[in-house]
């Protein structure tokens, strides 16, 4: 990965811190008979601000790297821009405490309301969560390509890094003001309450929807060798894994014509991009051996990928899932749950985005399952704003089986494919977890023969 990349992934991480320190402090007011922690708050108030500024330092050390400061400049110019919007409740935060202490009359209180639902009403459209696309940093590779659809100059483009910490943070005065003010807050701001969850639900699957997995490669990608052409452009021939040449196979390297593959540092990546970010998490395969020299008769190529393709889509989801929390969508879903729990809704649950289901396993194990999902990974790319749909948001609602299968099946043939040891008889508890954990490739493969 290039130095721009990582500083993508930075930025990324700050954002995603942003909007974690806020994630579980709107479930904080649904106990209305706790004692309001005006301390505790306003102390999360003041690092989420300075994870703001954390962002727009990252985002100039990344431009700086570009040699494009005056991009740098009109991005960071623009968020500025979002904090003269909540300086309306920064000015009724300043005196919160005080004012709580001080007993003050209605019309007092109702003033410092108002000036909070201002704050979060200058944030609350569409065009604040849009930049332009001229302005911004992907990261690119001739593997992978762009990480965000091909947009004309001078296009609009969604982007949720800084505006929705900033967006939060002015909820958060707000919940915390009318919550000090008002005992009946729920029944007379409900309506706020409510438009302010709609919105952070449209950008949580707005965002959510740009997690994209990297392209999962076909049977020919994954059992092909990769030749530099004397060190040019790369390109795939086969060799058949009975050629000497394959000790191992460098997926994505350019290997000089002749030389020993052993001598090129490739790997397969796997993982997943945000489209609107650049952020991203990733791991790699072992390399292939040359399972011909090891295994007689050399195992077909396409029995090979039969068992590889469901490795590459669960230890893909792995980062997929990883990647949803690192931006923040998690904490996310959590400040939305704690909205609706105060408005007296059902909450969502559970979030699926970041943790497992068996259903989810069972499915992305599935034939026809985890071949739908490698498709779909060939086609990447971000959907425009008005093509996004729920099913593109929340990707595990997609996942549904078409018969019956067993909990232990399920744990069996994830524990067969980790490469854990034989399936224990059935008087013998199987290991979920384990056999998850191992399937996620979160350490390096000591034996890759044997996981191949």
């Amino acid at each position: 990965m290039s130095n721009l990349s990582d500083a993508l992934e930075a930025i990324g991480i700050k954002n995603g811190v942003g909007v974690e320190l806020l994630g579980g402090v709107a479930g904080m007011f649904a106990d209305v008979s706790g004692v309001l922690d005006l301390v505790t708050l306003l102390a999360k108030n003041d690092d989420v601000l300075n994870k703001l500024a954390d962002i727009q330092t990252e985002l100039r050390t990344a431009f700086s790297r570009l040699h494009e400061d005056d991009r740098a400049t009109r991005i960071i110019d623009r968020e500025n821009r979002l904090n003269d919007a909540y300086s309306l409740s920064d000015s009724v935060l300043g005196t919160l405490q005080a004012d709580v202490a001080a007993n003050l009359d209605w019309a007092a209180r109702s003033d410092r309301i108002e000036k909070c639902i201002e704050a979060v009403d200058k944030l609350d459209f569409t065009a604040q969560f849009l930049t332009l696309f001229d302005d911004e940093i992907y990261y690119q590779d001739w593997w992978f390509g762009k990480g965000s659809w091909p947009a004309p100059s001078g296009a609009l483009v969604f982007t949720d890094r800084y505006t929705l910490p900033a967006y939060m943070r002015a909820v958060l005065a707000f919940l915390m003001v009318i919550r000090a003010f008002d005992p009946d807050y729920r029944e007379h701001y409900s309506s706020e309450m409510q438009k302010y969850a709609d919105r952070l639900t449209s950008v949580h699957d707005l965002s959510a929807a740009g997690v994209k997995l990297m392209p999962i490669p076909d049977w020919l990608g994954a059992t092909c060798q990769w030749s530099g052409g004397d060190g040019g452009t790369p390109f795939l021939v086969f060799l058949p894994q009975d050629t000497p040449f394959r000790e191992q196979t460098p997926w994505l390297g350019a290997v000089p014509k002749g030389s020993p593959p052993s001598d090129a540092d490739t790997s397969q990546p796997f993982g997943a991009v945000h489209s609107y970010s650049g952020a991203s998490a990733s791991g790699e395969f072992p390399r292939v051996p040359n399972l011909g020299q090891n295994v007689h008769p050399p195992p077909n190529p396409s029995v090979l990928y039969a068992r590889l393709e469901p490795k590459i889509v669960v230890a893909a989801h792995g980062r997929r899932k990883a990647l949803y929390a690192l931006i923040g969508m998690s904490d996310l879903w959590d400040f939305i749950n704690g909205l609706r729990t105060l408005l007296g809704q059902s909450g969502w649950g559970l979030d699926p985005g970041r943790w497992w289901s068996l259903r989810e396993v069972a499915y992305l194990l599935d034939d026809a399952g985890h071949r739908q999902v490698a498709n779909a990974s060939e086609t990447g790319g971000n959907p425009e704003p008005p093509d996004v749909g729920i099913a593109d948001s929340r990707w595990w609602e997609n996942y549904k089986l078409n018969g019956a299968v067993s909990a232990r099946d399920v744990i069996g043939r994830l524990t067969d494919l980790s490469h854990l040891p034989p399936s224990p008889p059935k008087s013998v508890a199987l290991s979920w977890r384990n056999a998850l954990d191992r399937s996620l490739l979160n350490s390096p493969v000591s034996d890759p023969l044997a996981w191949w």
